[in-house]
């Protein structure tokens, strides 16, 4: 609908127009619906709208996958100073039609992406979250050995650990050169099944160093885990536990990095934090721009 500043001799003049080239005066308003203007009382009528072939304006939501489509998402539809960029626990959001400098924006385009991790550092964080078997140490390491960087002689330690699988562990010693050794008795013949007597012992490495991308289609990063033990005293059976030194620390530096990689692919900042509704007194409410998900399809407020 009009605004109040739009006065009687602006739409009088709007008439004249009109009648003088014999045509309707048609008034569009903010929401860019078109009304007929009546001559007599300025009244004005909803002109039906018409089915068109494109919509007026670009509005949706993409949900990107990885790192690399969200970058040619925001690329191939960003708005010249308004498209705005933010990162907030794990997620991006583009705003494509933001805020410009110097005018409001309709902020209904967006590209959402939330950072999925890779496979293989879903595989390794299981072990880091709970105490696993020597065989189940011995197939991680098998089935990602492409992770290993150091030590270069891990498939000995992968053989060692699954050939005496069965036997009973009577200590383990930690040695100045880095490694462990685990002293047994080899009571049971594990291809056979049967006891066969006799003593031993085989080293594995105290540590790790691993390489692969922390998230889905990411750059690889390299880093140190540590390979715990605890024996149990009952059963003479070891258990590991792995560990990142600094996970903390290593988490926030993938985050910087890939938040960089982002900003320099897009040619844009990204800012911190996430975009929020205004209330009634123009302030933040706190309540969420945009609800994103793996199923986003429309737009909703959260709390």
């Amino acid at each position: 609908m009009p605004n109040d500043h739009n006065s009687k001799e602006a739409i009088q003049l709007l008439l004249d127009t009109g009648r003088a080239q014999s045509q309707d005066v048609v008034f569009v308003d903010e929401d860019h619906k078109p009304f007929l203007v009546h001559p007599n009382n300025y009244a004005l009528t909803p002109i039906p709208e018409q089915p068109r072939e494109r919509p007026l304006f670009k509005q949706g939501a993409y949900v990107a996958d990885d790192v690399d489509s969200f970058c040619d998402l925001v690329k191939r539809h960003a708005v010249k100073d308004e498209t705005e960029l933010f990162f907030h626990e794990g997620r991006f959001l583009a705003v494509l039609n933001s805020h410009a400098p110097d005018k409001p924006g309709r902020g209904d385009l967006v590209v959402v992406l939330t950072l999925q991790h890779s496979a293989e550092w879903r595989a390794w964080m299981k072990a880091f979250e709970r105490d696993i078997s020597q065989t189940a140490l011995a197939e991680l390491m098998e089935d990602y050995i492409h992770t290993i960087a150091d030590p270069p002689n891990i498939q000995e330690t992968i053989t060692a650990l699954e050939v005496n699988r069965k036997v009973q562990c009577r200590s383990v010693i930690d040695l100045h050169n880095g490694s462990v050794q685990i002293n047994y008795a080899n009571d049971v013949d594990g291809q056979v099944g049967r006891k066969i007597g006799g003593k031993g012992s085989f080293e594995i490495p105290a540590g790790l160093r691993l390489v692969m991308p922390v998230y889905k289609n990411g750059a690889a990063h390299d880093f140190e885990v540590r390979l715990r033990y605890r024996l149990n005293d009952d059963h003479h059976i070891v258990m590991f536990r792995l560990a990142i030194k600094g996970l903390e620390e290593f988490m926030q530096r993938v985050e910087a990095d890939v938040i960089a990689t982002v900003s320099a692919d897009t040619g844009l900042p990204v800012y911190r934090g996430r975009p929020t509704r205004p209330n009634a007194d123009g302030d933040g409410d706190g309540s969420v721009l945009v609800q994103w998900d793996h199923t986003v399809s429309e737009f909703k407020n959260i709390d």
